[in-house]
């Protein structure tokens, strides 16, 4: 009787599983320690490549870490970050087997509403590094995240995503982002590698980004993708040779001779040098390479940019302020907004980052863990070395005291920007009690 009881039982829930519109619920595993999130990793990279995840606390890894999903099993699922913060701080694992190396290994799914903290370091061993993914695929998103850990490697380092062929949205950087040999190249705040059919778009950067080789952009270090839409940058970018590939604002090399790439609404106002081609929002375009509404401050980059091609908008702070939010998408919507928050330094913010989320999370790490807040911040500045203070009052970063050569940054630029930390120049001494 009991054996029919189940029989039955069984038929009942396959039958509800063929009704239309009928589905059963997948899993949601709940992250909220570091073991648990070991244990996420380890059913996802052993075949449960589709299962979803949300993060309820924020984390530290003490341990080496090896990153979710594979190259051969990519990760499929949605994992929510909820706004919290994952510090990886035990290194990264590296295996032959791999070529992605970040939070995530291979992504085809969803990654959103995340924060990652800490070093991503993979050496002088080749891949894709990213904070977030070290490889996107066409049908993966990462969204809504947010990166300040380190992010180094051999080639294609992202400070969100190492190679990207898919969608990446409304995210952060605030990380220095490099690569570690004199034969690595494409490096980037947001993208390292951005292949063909990707996107990104409503992204920023403000860390400083390095290629001892070629192809360091402020976005995306190589662009063959089909765009950048409403991005800005404000971390200085460096390529150390002179005798290849390009720098840029917003995309160091921008080479897609058999699809347009568009680069459109965006705007720079760090410093760009290095490189055979330097410009202040691509350093190295092809003639399919178009940019419209790009905009960037008036004496940041020097040399051969886009060449024939129109690289961008060259003007001086307040136009350049004016002229940005003036900036619409294609339904007339407003794309970047006032910084009445005093959270970019009067420089315009998307307009998704000047509430609750994107920029307002600076606040919340300045309070907390954010790795740049010193008493004693020390290194290249836009006119040379410097030493910094920041001053704080009720826990929140007011400004920063910075002494040493730099007063004829203050006369023309008036704030002086260096790697992740970006300090308004004041007269020394002023404001500190």
């Amino acid at each position: 009787m009991k054996k029919r009881v189940f029989s039955i039982f069984l038929v009942f829930v396959m039958v509800l599983g063929m009704l239309p519109g009928t589905t059963l619920a997948a899993e949601t595993v709940t992250i909220d320690s570091e073991d648990a999130l070991f244990g996420f990793a380890q059913r996802v990279n052993s075949g449960e490549a589709a299962l979803d995840a949300v993060l309820t606390e924020d984390i530290t890894v003490t341990k080496a870490w090896s990153p979710i999903g594979l190259k051969g099993e990519p990760y499929a699922g949605t994992f929510h970050g909820g706004g919290h913060m994952i510090t990886l701080s035990g290194g990264i694992t590296f295996t032959t087997t791999s070529e992605r190396y970040g939070l995530f290994d291979t992504v085809t799914g969803t990654i959103q509403d995340l924060t990652v903290a800490g070093t991503v370091d993979l050496g002088t061993q080749a891949g894709n590094v990213g904070g977030i993914a070290g490889y996107l695929e066409a049908s993966g998103t990462v969204k809504n995240c947010i990166n300040i850990a380190a992010v180094s490697g051999k080639n294609n380092i992202g400070g969100i995503v190492g190679m990207s062929k898919g969608t990446v949205t409304q995210c952060g950087n605030r990380g220095a982002v490099k690569t570690t040999t004199n034969t690595g190249s494409y490096v980037a705040g947001i993208v390292g590698m951005s292949s063909s059919g990707s996107s990104i778009a409503f992204c920023y950067n403000q860390g400083e980004v390095t290629s001892k080789n070629a192809g360091a952009g402020g976005i995306a270090g190589y662009m063959m993708g089909k765009s950048i839409v409403a991005c800005y940058n404000q971390g200085n970018v460096t390529a150390e040779t002179a005798t290849a590939g390009g720098a840029g604002g917003i995309a160091g090399q921008a080479n897609s001779s058999t699809a347009n790439t568009t680069i459109v609404n965006t705007y720079n106002v760090a410093f760009i040098s290095g490189g055979k081609y330097t410009g202040a929002t691509v350093g190295m375009g092809h003639a399919n390479t178009s940019c419209t509404d790009a905009y960037y401050l008036e004496g940041v980059g020097v040399g051969n940019g886009l060449g024939s091609l129109t690289p961008g908008n060259s003007v001086i702070a307040d136009a350049l302020k004016a002229a940005v939010l003036a900036l619409t998408d294609s339904e007339g919507k407003a794309v970047f907004m006032e910084d009445t928050e005093n959270l970019n330094d009067g420089w315009p913010v998307l307009a998704w980052s000047s509430a609750s989320t994107g920029l307002a999370d600076i606040r919340r790490l300045v309070r907390g863990s954010d790795p740049h807040r010193r008493s004693d911040h020390r290194g290249p500045g836009l006119c040379g070395r410097y030493a910094a203070r920041p001053v704080y009052r009720g826990g929140k970063r007011l400004l920063s005291v910075v002494s040493g050569p730099g007063s004829d940054c203050r006369r023309r630029f008036g704030y002086l920007y260096s790697g992740c930390a970006r300090h308004r120049q004041y007269p020394e001494g002023h404001g500190v009690r």
